[in-house]
């Protein structure tokens, strides 16, 4: 995996990616399916950046303000909105209301009133279900890490 933008360019290497037996069907995957689509991206040390805070999700409530970056068709975008649902058709997962796209996919949900990563998001508006994004709770994120013998 290779990231160029201006003169920024960083090289990766996949550290660890989630098992999953979840199968698409249809174009569709169920909603638990989320819950552990992660992958763990390895790079060198990047100089002038300064890393997110992981926070805890448990602290989050409903309308509480986020924000999502992302780099959906190759182009940075900033969004805001607000936590809909601590739940999605059930499962542990965030339901937001800020805008998000193909390519935001894997990007922080940060609380804005402390800048802290309470998700990382999963899923994003489809035709059929527009303005439902989902993001992955940041807790769930730790416990699958910590399982996987990832240190954060």
């Amino acid at each position: 995996f290779e990231h160029s933008q201006s003169q920024l360019q960083v090289k990766a290497k996949i550290k660890y990616i989630t098992p999953t037996d979840k199968q698409i069907v249809n174009g569709q995957v169920d909603a638990e399916y989320f819950l552990t689509d992660m992958a763990v991206l390895e790079v060198s040390e990047i100089n002038n950046v300064k890393p997110l805070i992981l926070g805890e999700s448990s602290v989050v409530e409903n309308l509480d303000d986020v924000i999502l970056i992302g780099y959906p068709d190759g182009d940075y975008s900033i969004t805001k909105g607000n936590i809909n649902s601590q739940k999605y058709q059930d499962a542990n997962l965030f339901k937001l209301d800020a805008t998000s796209n193909p390519g935001n996919s894997g990007g922080p949900c940060i609380l804005k009133n402390d800048n802290t990563v309470i998700g990382i998001l999963v899923g994003g508006s489809s035709i059929a279900k527009q303005g439902e994004n989902i993001a992955l709770k940041i807790d769930d994120v730790k416990s699958i890490l910590g399982k996987a013998g990832i240190s954060y």
